[in-house]
């Protein structure tokens, strides 16, 4: 019984393992066939610019902006050309009041929390076995 207890539980952590490695693709492509995936192009410029926003400079995260604006769909171009609207101003150094501060992060989460439910980029982007 003591040999079998250790085995038992290595079955299930590698079943474990290959059950959410295969369950994450079957997601993806599940979205894809249901037709709930925006359109490739919008969810590749998405994901560069989510790849990107860490290490690169304004202006580079602005032409990325830019792409994700000019891809997105209808659904979410108002929040998208919002938060670029905003993101162009801070850039320039314009005064930036509270009321519109919030408008902007308002239209950055939505475009954001688009991204990812419509793009699947959580889905994509997690280590294999588990959620982040």
């Amino acid at each position: 019984m003591r040999r079998t207890l250790p085995l038992i539980a290595c079955a299930l952590l590698l079943l474990t393992f290959l059950g959410a490695c295969s369950s994450k693709s079957d997601a993806v492509a599940g979205a894809q066939k249901s037709g709930k995936l925006a359109p490739k192009p919008f969810c590749q410029a998405a994901y560069n610019l989510d790849e990107a926003v860490a290490t690169v400079k304004d202006a580079k995260r602005l032409a990325l902006l830019t792409v994700v604006v000019d891809r997105a769909p209808a659904d979410i171009r108002p929040d998208a050309e919002l938060f670029l609207t905003g993101f162009q101003r801070a850039h320039r150094g314009e005064k930036i009041s509270a009321a519109q501060r919030k408008r902007y992060e308002t239209a950055s989460n939505n475009l954001e929390r688009y991204a990812n439910n419509k793009c699947a980029l959580f889905l994509q982007n997690q280590p294999p076995g588990g959620n982040m």
